[in-house]
């Protein structure tokens, strides 16, 4: 039997849960199919695809052994949430006009964006049932003013269990 990848079962969850975005509920923007498991470049998106957001794994991860060859991502085993496995969320906005008055209206959208991923990440901490714990443990901004466009980063840690030995593995 192949091995199961609890990683890639909770981007799955993430990239599902960011579609849920849809300027209905709590939601301010809607994302639609703007989610993308890979780096975009907020100068490289066309206007259809703003708002949106992508998901990238690509920091270093600490193990904490268990017993019988079992795992926990990050430090001090499943009780310490603050560190596990570090996922970084980029969402994407613009708007209509310039940003040349000063009027604050990409920083406005900006935390609407930050609102929507914080909103929907924490709606299911388990990533549907994969994950000990996500918690949210940073946030970035960045403004373009002149283009109208903006990026928010979101980084989430995520803790959970797995057994390369178990009868069926783990990772």
């Amino acid at each position: 039997m192949a091995v199961t990848s609890k990683q890639e079962s909770i981007l799955a969850n993430i990239v599902t849960t960011l579609k849920t975005i849809n300027a209905t509920g709590n939601y301010n923007l809607n994302f639609g199919s703007n989610v993308w498991r890979t780096l975009r470049m907020l100068d490289e998106l066309s206007d259809s695809e703003v708002p949106g957001a992508c998901i990238l794994d690509e920091d270093d991860v600490i193990l904490t052994p268990g017993t019988n060859n079992e795992y926990t991502t990050g430090e001090g085993g499943t009780s310490d949430v603050k560190n596990g496995w570090p996922i970084l969320i980029i969402a994407y906005v613009k708007t209509s006009t310039q940003d040349i008055a000063f009027e604050g209206l990409l920083q406005k959208e900006l935390i609407k964006a930050y609102s929507d991923v914080t909103v929907a990440m924490l709606a299911d901490i388990t990533r549907g049932g994969y994950a000990i714990s996500t918690t949210l443990i940073g946030v970035s901004k960045r403004i373009d003013r002149k283009s109208g466009r903006g990026a928010v980063g979101l980084t989430f840690m995520i803790k959970y269990d797995f057994s390369p030995n178990a009868g069926t593995p783990t990772t």
